[in-house]
């Protein structure tokens, strides 16, 4: 039930990557009311995390939520999400060739102690729904007509995020020598 697979999705792996700090595409995507603002953005060797943080609005009213994502390589991804339920994402990016990548991700929901036991409350069901394929679909429709641009233009609010996580991927992609 919070198992998802995509099997030779038309997407490179950077586009999943980056979407950790596309914080628009979160309004106009995703539909939330507002951009959500950037916390922090670092760094090391072999990972990367961003922060955000903004409202969401549910049928019980605005709820804050706060996402933090890390990156292990280009490939590696986990999220957590504090807000309605503490939710964690795992998400794995596998190129299969120059154009399509297979995907798998998990998602876990905790549990909350008044909830009855043996239940799935309708709640996590939503949660986990929209973090496998609702939320999914709505980014894969894009990226399946996208390009890849490396040097692409960015809004000067994301511009620092975006710059980082693409001057961080660059070390984990085979370097091509000018001939």
């Amino acid at each position: 039930e919070g198992v998802h697979t995509v099997h030779d999705g038309r997407l490179y792996p950077q586009y999943v990557l980056e979407n950790a700090v596309d914080l628009a595409h979160l309004k106009y995507v995703h539909g939330w009311d507002e951009v959500p603002v950037e916390e922090s953005v670092d760094e090391g060797d072999s990972w990367f995390r961003s922060s955000f943080s903004g409202e969401l609005v549910t049928r019980s009213g605005r709820s804050p939520i706060r996402n933090t994502t890390e990156a292990w390589g280009v490939s590696c991804m986990l999220s957590r999400l504090e807000g309605l339920r503490e939710t964690v994402q795992l998400m794995c990016t596998t190129p299969v060739d120059e154009t399509t990548s297979d995907v798998r991700f998990s998602v876990f929901v905790r549990r909350d102690p008044a909830d009855p036991p043996g239940e799935t409350p309708g709640l996590v069901r939503a949660i986990v729904k929209a973090q496998t394929t609702g939320e999914w679909d709505k980014d894969a429709v894009i990226w399946e007509h996208m390009e890849y641009v490396e040097k692409s233009p960015v809004v000067r609010e994301e511009a620092r995020a975006v710059i980082a996580i693409r001057r961080w991927s660059r070390r984990f992609y085979p370097q091509v020598v000018a001939q």
